[in-house]
Parts: C-alpha cells; structure tokens; sequence
C-alpha cells in the first residue's frame, strides 16, 4: 500500500482597525484602498473598503505569503485624513492586524465685539479662507459660495473641522461701528484637536438713528421711509437716508448740528 500525502495551508485574514487618535474610539464609515504588492486590487469591490460601526475591515481567504497595502482614502467627518499607507505580509491561519488613527479636526471661534463696553455684536460679516485661497466651508449650508458668514447674537461665528492655516477679514460691520484697519484681517492655524479664538473690536462712530414708527402704536415701526438729513448752519443736504425692514437707519455724521426730513 503506498500513500501520498497532500498539505494544504490555511488561509490567512487582514483586519484594519480605525480608532480616535485622542479617546481610541473606534471610528465607523473610512474608506480604505487595498491592494497587493504588485499593485492588483483585492475583494470584489475594486479594492475599497469602508469600517463598520466597529471601526473594523476583516478581508478573509487571503493566500499565506501575500503582501497587502491598505490605504485610507476619505475620513470620517470631522477627522484629519491620513493618507499613509501600510503594508502586512499574510500567515497561514493568522489574523494579521493594521491599526490606522486620526486625530480629529480643530475649531476657530471668531468674537466680534464692541470696543467701548465689550458687547456682542451680531450681523458682521467676515470672509474667511485657508492661505491657498480656498474657501472655508461648513456643514449645514450656513456658509456661502464666496466664503462669507455672519455674527451671530452672541457676536461668535463657529467653525469645526478645520485644520491648517486659516485667513479671516471683517468684510462690513454693522451700523454705528467703524472697522479697526489694524485688526481687519487675522491669520492663525490650526492644529488637529484644538479650539482657536479670534477676536475683532469696532468703534462707535457718531451719527443719527432715525426710527420711523405708527403715531398710533408706535410700537410697530415701519420700512421704506425716505428721509434728508441737512446741516443746520446752511441747510446743505448731507445725505439720503432709506429705513430698512426694522423701520431704523443708521447714518455716520461729523460733529455738528442737523435736522431731518422725511420726504417720502
């Protein structure tokens, strides 16, 4: 009797784990590229993979001996990508395992505030930009094509999942206040896991606020009221004045004495 004796060699696996470089926690929803030494994709679907609610990719039924290279081609919202690739040589019958980490974007606070009493200014509006010029965007459509945003009632604009170097400049301040030329634009950068504050002061500048509202309930104020505005001492015009929506305007005046008229 003569026997022939055949070997076979269990399969091997690659297991790619993606945690929170800060807290370790797994990180669902990252896609990776996998590949072969010799550049052939693995899997069926043309070498992209993307991590569970486990932060896991488990590929089976890989040939001992095989080299692979995962690589990770778009983070999860709200982390730094990291585009650097690792390799892991297959063994029979092993899980072989390669841990990938991102550390998670920054935050840029902007506070606009008056330089007289320090009040929360709400509605200036900045535009910001990384230093190539790009423009900054945000979830949520609160930003624009041209990369403006606006103040809101607590003076703040807040920005998360941001790393790099990052331009912002006071476009228009509100009615009343002038933009100080020293502080119009800052630049500061931002690192993975971090919180920067930015803040911009205006001035009170003088002038009139006009308020035009019912005689009969002046508690409702009414828009589109044209007003002049002339210097007493020779009764020059210095300017055309529309109320806007809140049935107020704002016009910047130099010292002196006026009076106002409405014309329309």
């Amino acid at each position: 009797v003569v026997q022939l004796y055949f070997w076979n060699s269990p399969k091997g696996s690659l297991l790619i784990r993606k945690i929170d470089s800060v807290t370790h926690a797994p990180l669902s929803d990252v896609q990776f590229f996998v590949t072969d030494s010799s550049g052939a994709v693995v899997g069926n679907g043309n070498g992209y993979f993307t991590t569970d609610s486990a932060g896991s990719i488990l590929i089976e039924n890989i040939a001992p001996g095989t080299t692979l290279v995962a690589k990770e081609t778009i983070a999860k919202s709200g982390y730094l990508l990291d585009d650097t690739p690792q390799t892991a040589q297959i063994k029979a019958g092993q899980t072989v395992t390669l841990e990938f980490r991102n550390q998670p974007l920054g935050n840029l606070i902007i506070h606009k505030l008056s330089s007289k009493d320090k009040a929360p200014l709400e509605g200036v509006q900045f535009k910001i930009t990384y230093s190539d010029g790009s423009f900054v965007d945000a979830e949520g459509g609160k930003q624009s094509s041209n990369g403006l945003y606006w103040t809101d009632k607590n003076g703040q604009i807040i920005l998360s999942d941001l790393a790099g170097t990052v331009i912002v400049t006071e476009v228009q301040s509100i009615p009343g206040y002038t933009i100080d030329p020293n502080t119009q634009s800052q630049t500061v950068t931002i690192n993975p896991d971090d919180t920067q504050h930015l803040y911009f002061y205006n001035a009170l500048i003088g002038g009139v606020e006009i308020i035009k509202v019912n005689e009969a309930d002046k508690t409702e104020r009414i828009p589109n009221t044209t007003f002049e505005i002339r210097r007493v001492s020779d009764d020059a015009l210095v300017d055309t004045v529309t109320t806007g929506k809140t049935g107020s305007v704002f016009a910047t005046l130099e010292d002196g004495n006026y009076y106002a008229v409405e014309t329309e």
